[in-house]
């Protein structure tokens, strides 16, 4: 399911740099969380797979970082545990 080739940071060349408020929809499973989909602009994103789940620590939060694909594009979206909210990090096309 993950592999190097799929990490966030080995698709960096024409990726937005900004963060914004998204809503995510995700399923819990056995202590995980799975993102199905995200919403950005009053539009809905499926999610086709989730190629990549990291977590940073800074000071005291965490935050966990999940890279998306849809089938169009790669997305990197994270959730903060300590505030409560998820934002999309960056996004790029496949090739």
């Amino acid at each position: 399911m993950f592999s190097n080739d799929s990490r966030w940071d080995r698709h960096t060349p024409e990726q937005s740099r900004h963060e914004e408020p998204v809503d995510v929809a995700v399923i819990f499973k056995e202590g995980k969380v799975f993102p199905q989909s995200f919403f950005h602009k009053g539009r809905k994103y499926p999610v086709k797979e989730v190629t990549y789940h990291w977590a940073e620590a800074r000071g005291a939060e965490v935050l966990h970082y999940y890279s998306v694909t849809d089938g169009a594009n790669l997305y990197k979206i994270y959730f903060n545990t300590k505030h409560l909210y998820w934002r999309l990090a960056g996004s790029c096309p496949l090739e």
